[in-house]
C-alpha cells in the first residue's frame, strides 16, 4: 500500500523563509512548495491541490489577506486549511487573519518544532473535517 504524502504551499515573499520552511517541511515527510508570489500561487494551487497552505503577510499584508479571502470564498478551495506566517505578532493582524479564514498562526522566525506541531495540527483538523463531511454525506 503506498503511503500519502500531504502537499504544503508555501506563499512567502522572502526567498530566504520561503525557501527554509520549504526545505524543513520536506524533511518533515511532507511534499512541500515555495511559492514567491500571489500570481505562481493560484496556478500551482490548482495544479496542485494541496492538503494545506502556508500563507505569510509579511511583504504585502494586504496581499496576504486577500488570498486568504479569496481561498475561502472559492468553493474548490475553502476546505483547504490555513496557516498565517508573520514577523508582526499584532493582535489586530492575528484576528484579521482569523476572520480571513487562517486557522492558526506562526509569529516568523520560528522554532522549527514550532512548525511541525502546527503543521501536524493543521493537517488532523483537515482530516477531521473531511471525516465530518464524509459522514454527512453517508
Amino acid at each position: 500500500m503506498a503511503e500519502t504524502v500531504e502537499k504544503i504551499l508555501v506563499l512567502e515573499p522572502n526567498q530566504v523563509q520561503g525557501e527554509v520552511t520549504a526545505f524543513r517541511l520536506r524533511l518533515l515527510g511532507y511534499r512541500a512548495q515555495w511559492i514567491k508570489s500571489g500570481l505562481d500561487f493560484w496556478s500551482t494551487l490548482y495544479m496542485e491541490h494541496p492538503d494545506a497552505v502556508i500563507i505569510s503577510l509579511d511583504g504585502s499584508a494586504k496581499d496576504g489577506l486577500e488570498v486568504l479571502e479569496q481561498l475561502g470564498s472559492d468553493a474548490r478551495t475553502s476546505k483547504i486549511p490555513v496557516m498565517v506566517t508573520s514577523v508582526k505578532a499584532e493582535l489586530d493582524l492575528v484576528e484579521k487573519a482569523w476572520r480571513a479564514g487562517g486557522r492558526d498562526f506562526l509569529v516568523t522566525p520560528f522554532d522549527p518544532a514550532m512548525l511541525e506541531q502546527k503543521v501536524a495540527k493543521l493537517l488532523a483538523r483537515r482530516v477531521k473535517e473531511d471525516a465530518a463531511d464524509d459522514a454527512l454525506v453517508a
